[in-house]
């Protein structure tokens, strides 16, 4: 019997830990069943069977006929098991893929598991004729169950092909194995839905490494857990469900770490949904990350600010910058709202805590905001989304509501009148408080904030700009009505339209912009990310300057001062990796003040080191005689 895990990714550099840890923890404990008393998987001995599962990883940027063939190239045995890992961005997908693989596959048995299925096993089985059977809960240990009877099955049935001998079928062998393992739901041949009993909790230190395959590491984000559940109980997450929080032994995360290091793995995302809850263990891992920093992997934490402390933060200032990411989840800043969602949020916590990260400069911090929560108007939304935007996140999400099946929002839905999609991600069309037409607008505002603000391309533009706005969201509010009214939301423009357009915008919406300032900044965001070969067309004229700054590049004194990182290497090779623009203001106080400052600045950007947080270039003001 042979089994083929598969996974439907939102992107290629993403990974899929449900399946790697599903295959890692059957090949480790081979004949393993449950602990159930109640299960019973005949007296066959398979111990001495391995299972033979592949796992294979798509995108649902790809066409699905060519997912198709490349599954029909690997399923060519009879005696195949085909499982699929579901969540809401993949779902729709994989209930295609699955008809299209059982016409392609008649003989192979379909199993899913995962959030999207988990909660609604019995109704996505009679809506899905071509699936066998859902698997529920912690999927390891039902998943390595589930091979064990199949393997059983075959066992029995000595030369029979598996096609010949459904384990649901009690007529075509003498007993039934997989009848009998907790944690699935299961159709029989005359079509009854079978929903057997949950199987237990496991030990998390009993899971084995997900990742042992050295090419699986040629992801560039890879997914980690060292708990499972959350203390909290938002009503909008299925988290909420289970307040039970186990962990992974320490000995045990570090030993998993260490690989990641040794590997010099890029990034690594913990998927523990509330990683702080336990500060004692925070932490120690973070200390360990510390001491075994290999200067390139990252780890990026969901923490809740509310219950970091001093000692936690003092030790976060003392990491190599991008070592750690945070996503902090907000929101929202409505007290009424968040006590409807029944989470505990101090804002002025909240301030206090993204600031002292914010001013020690080598964290990246992701804030997030929800759309379409109860008691959320726009206005309110607009009020959540200047006091996260003061925060000064590297990235502010704004997200919108999904009431997914099995939480407590889901159940609510008629007393807070929340109509959604009803396909999955389940997105919130409108509310109580805010309308279909509030909540598309938000849509159009959340395109700006994520081209304009969460890029980190117009970090200094943005800065000079909300001198001229009350309001962090009236600007973002604004310039959203202004690209939709001109035609422009929805399309795909390249990085210099993108410029031209944000400076458009400015000029039309305040005259009390300085043009000639607005230009040095947009061109000093521009240069800040990359040497650009085209200079845009208003940009100051430097034809004048050319002498003056090649003269720079062959200047002993700067050259001593300030190119040291490039050690003997020619000019022309440093010109290659640097940029010198000479900018009639200071940038950075204009910028910072509203007001032009009129001082000839002469900056270097340097594209060879750039910054570990926002990727940008190193820039320099040269001083000289």
């Amino acid at each position: 019997m042979k089994t083929l895990l598969v996974a439907i990714n939102a992107k290629y550099i993403h990974s899929c830990l449900a399946i790697h840890s599903l295959k890692a923890y059957a090949e480790a404990n081979p004949g393993a069943a449950t602990d159930n008393a109640d299960t019973d998987i005949s007296n066959v001995d398979t111990s001495d069977i391995n299972p033979v599962i592949e796992a294979a990883e798509y995108t649902i940027n790809q066409p699905l006929d060519d997912i198709l063939s490349d599954i029909c190239d690997r399923v060519s045995d009879s005696d195949y098991l085909i499982a699929f890992s579901c969540y809401i961005w993949n779902i729709e997908y994989i209930k295609k893929l699955a008809l299209l693989v059982k016409h392609a596959i008649p003989w192979a048995d379909i199993w899913v598991g995962g959030p999207e299925v988990s909660y609604c096993a019995e109704s996505f089985l009679l809506e899905n004729q071509s699936v066998t059977g859902v698997m529920t809960g912690e999927g390891e240990s039902v998943f390595t169950a589930l091979i064990q009877a199949y393997l059983h099955t075959v066992s029995s049935a000595g030369d029979k092909k598996a096609k010949d001998v459904s384990a649901a079928n009690p007529d075509a062998s003498g007993n039934v194995p997989y009848k009998h393992v907790p944690g699935i739901v299961f159709r029989t041949d005359n079509d009854q839905i079978i929903m057997n009993p949950p199987a237990p909790l496991l030990d998390l230190d009993s899971l084995a490494f997900p990742y042992p395959d050295q090419t699986l590491l040629d992801h560039h984000i890879l997914y980690y857990e060292s708990s499972r559940g959350c203390p909290f109980g938002c009503s909008y997450c299925l988290s909420s469900i289970d307040r039970r929080v186990r962990f992974k032994s320490l000995p045990k995360v570090y030993q998993e770490l260490t690989y990641f290091l040794d590997q010099r793995v890029p990034l690594v995302k913990f998927v523990d949904r509330t990683f702080n809850c336990d500060h004692k263990r925070t932490l120690a891992i973070w200390q360990f990350l510390k001491e075994h920093d290999n200067g390139v992997t990252r780890f990026h934490f969901e923490v809740t600010a509310n219950l970091l402390n001093e000692e936690e933060l003092a030790l976060l200032a003392t990491l190599r910058p991008g070592l750690v990411q945070l996503e902090i989840g907000v929101q929202s800043a409505n007290p009424e709202t968040l006590s409807a969602i029944d989470r505990t949020q101090d804002i002025d916590h909240l301030r206090r805590v993204t600031a002292q990260i914010h001013k020690s400069g080598n964290i990246h911090q992701h804030l997030d905001l929800i759309a379409g929560l109860p008691y959320e108007d726009l206005e309110s939304f607009s009020r959540s989304f200047d006091i996260v935007y003061d925060m000064q996140p590297d990235q502010l999400q704004l997200g919108f509501l999904k009431v997914l099946q099995g939480s407590k929002m889901h159940r609510l839905k008629d007393d807070y009148k929340l109509v959604y999609r009803p396909w999955p991600p389940y997105e919130v069309i409108s509310t109580r408080w805010i309308s279909a037409s509030e909540l598309l607008l938000l849509k159009n505002i959340e395109e700006m904030v994520e081209t304009y603000y969460n890029s980190g391309q117009f970090q200094m533009t943005l800065t000079y700009l909300m001198h001229f706005f009350s309001r962090p969201w009236n600007f973002f509010l604004h310039f959203a009505t202004w690209m939709k009214e001109n035609g422009h939301i929805g399309i795909s423009h390249n990085r210099l339209q993108k410029y031209n357009l944000l400076r458009d915008y400015a000029l039309k919406a305040s005259t009390g912009i300085d043009p000639n300032a607005l230009d040095s900044i947009l061109l000093y965001d521009l240069y800040l990310r990359e040497k650009i070969k085209t200079r845009p067309q208003w940009a100051p004229d430097q034809n004048a300057e050319k002498e003056r700054i090649s003269s720079l590049y062959h200047n002993e004194e700067i050259r001593t001062n300030y190119f040291s990182a490039f050690s003997d290497e020619p000019v022309r090779q440093i010109r290659h990796e640097t940029h010198i623009e000479i900018f009639p203001i200071d940038v950075a106080k204009t910028a910072c003040s509203g007001i032009s400052i009129f001082e000839e600045q002469v900056l270097l950007f340097s594209y060879r080191k750039k910054d570990p947080l926002n990727g940008s270039a190193s820039v320099k003001t040269l001083s000289y005689r």
